[in-house]
């Protein structure tokens, strides 16, 4: 199991989930793993984890996950900030998919350049209904839009569930 970072509404539900399910190991920036574990490939999937070291606070050490097979692309991003963002950058692979907002679509992240090297043909938002954040801002919403890409938000349109093959969505 990947964690991105431990603040609350990304690990809180760790301990449950580790009891329902047959859990191997455990993954997160503070153990390390983001770089110890960096690729690996199942079934002509690869898997990459990212992670930026010299970041100063929780979100900036999320572990992102780039998933890829083919051409099809996948990005989790955390809650990377737009520091990390360029940072990272260039271990990207560019142009996603699919791309997981960085921070639930915040306005401390999606920065353009960010945006313009990872072009996501979708971008989901992972958001709680009328959260107190506004998550995702509006401003970040419209970024997304002006560079074409579909975007979701959970706090709109609940649960989701995507299905790809090689071809993609």
């Amino acid at each position: 199991m990947i964690v991105s970072h431990n603040d609350t509404d990304h690990a809180g539900g760790l301990a449950v989930l580790r009891k329902r399910l047959d859990v191997k190991s455990v993954i997160t920036p503070q153990t390390g793993h983001c770089r110890e574990y960096q690729s690996w490939t199942v079934d002509s999937v690869g898997f990459q984890l990212f992670a930026w070291r010299g970041a100063q606070n929780s979100n900036n050490r999320s572990c992102l996950l780039q998933i890829s097979t083919g051409s099809f692309r996948l990005l989790f991003a955390g809650d990377i900030e737009s520091e990390a963002e360029l940072v990272l950058m260039e271990e990207l692979l560019p142009k996603v998919d699919w791309l997981l907002v960085p921070h639930h679509g915040a306005k401390t992240s999606s920065s353009p350049a960010f945006l313009n090297h990872v072009r996501p043909q979708w971008a989901i938002v992972s958001a709680g209904y009328a959260n107190g954040y506004g998550h995702p801002h509006p401003s970040i919403v419209e970024r997304y839009r002006k560079r074409g890409a579909s975007l979701v938000s959970t706090a709109e349109v609940g649960a989701l569930m995507f299905h790809a093959n090689e071809n993609g969505v």
